[in-house]
């Protein structure tokens, strides 16, 4: 399997009947790829949640999969306090915005 580059960036984009977010990837050559877009015209508040909450999600798939390999590839007999509190973190980021 191929493996997922980021980072990812997400970018609100106000269309004329929604709101929508786009899931970026820039490379760094000027030139961007668009991985994903949620509007939350889409969205049924009681069982899809937000668009931007989603995107933030989305963007973070490269950097959670990241985190999975690493915990997947680390002995769990050695303290994993490290991984943690990488985890809590992207939980944060991903829950709050930030």
């Amino acid at each position: 399997m191929e493996s997922t580059r980021g980072p990812w960036i997400v970018r609100h984009k106000d269309l004329a009947i929604t709101a929508a977010y786009t899931v970026e990837h820039l490379p760094g050559d000027d030139l961007r790829s668009v991985i994903a877009e949620v509007r939350e015209v889409w969205m049924c508040p009681e069982h899809g949640g937000s668009a931007e909450a989603n995107a933030r999600l989305i963007a973070k798939a490269p950097e959670l999969l990241a985190l999975l390999t690493r915990l997947c590839e680390t002995n769990l007999d050695t303290d994993i306090s490290e991984i943690q509190d990488e985890a809590q973190a992207l939980i944060a980021e991903i829950e709050g915005g930030g």
